[in-house]
């Protein structure tokens, strides 16, 4: 929670973030509160950073995704296609080293071949 300030009091002007533990102090040594409980973008930008937080795993799960859109020759769905296939570069990675059918045209598997497994094909 978050308290302001309504007067002078102690070392906060109008207005000064309270901490809560004096905030509820004072509010019950008062008759009128010297502070007052708001909801403003302080309280609001700290729950939208924790939102923003985005996991490592998903970071590279990105890249990845970002790595197969940036090939030329494979479009948006081709891309959504390997991803539900192979969910991770290492999963993709592995299964062409394996040399394992791919669910791809072959186009799209010699691509994908030259570009994780480095031409060895």
């Amino acid at each position: 929670m978050v308290y302001k300030a309504k007067i002078h009091i102690g070392d906060f002007a109008p207005g000064d973030i309270v901490p809560d533990e004096t905030a509820i102090i004072w509010s019950k040594m008062y008759k009128e509160s010297p502070v007052e409980l708001v909801f403003d973008a302080i309280q609001e930008k700290v729950e939208e950073k924790k939102l923003i937080e985005v996991p490592e795993a998903e970071m590279i799960e990105k890249a990845y995704e970002d790595k197969l859109l940036k090939v030329n020759g494979i479009g948006k769905k081709t891309v959504k296609d390997i991803l539900s296939k192979y969910p991770t570069e290492k999963s993709l990675t592995d299964a062409l080293k394996n040399e394992e059918h791919l669910p791809f045209r072959d186009d799209v598997a010699n691509i994908l071949m030259k570009i994780f497994i480095k031409g060895k094909r």
